[in-house]
């Protein structure tokens, strides 16, 4: 059986659901390397609230509030970031 269509409008959640993802996202980082892996524990969290919620529809909402590619580039250039506050170079890699 094909899944039901979702009913929820990126940018205009339930409160109850938008708050359970907030705390979901608590712990779990959808952003960087380990974003997808983190999404389903985010995913599972919420399902139970809400049945007809897809992994697009988490996104989508995210992607009302946030620029989520520059998320990722912030998250993964952290490294970066670190190594120079301790006054070292980060690699180069081409």
């Amino acid at each position: 059986m094909p899944p039901k269509a979702t009913h929820l409008v990126p940018g205009k959640w339930p409160e109850q659901l938008e708050t359970a993802l907030f705390h979901a996202m608590l712990n779990h980082r959808v952003a960087g390397v380990h974003k997808h892996m983190n999404m389903a524990m985010v995913y599972m969290q919420l399902v139970r609230l809400e049945p007809s919620l897809t992994v697009k529809d988490i996104w989508d909402h995210l992607a009302t509030m946030y620029d989520l590619d520059e998320l990722d580039e912030l998250e993964d250039g952290s490294w970066v970031a670190a190594l120079e506050a301790m006054g070292k170079k980060a690699p180069k890699f081409t």
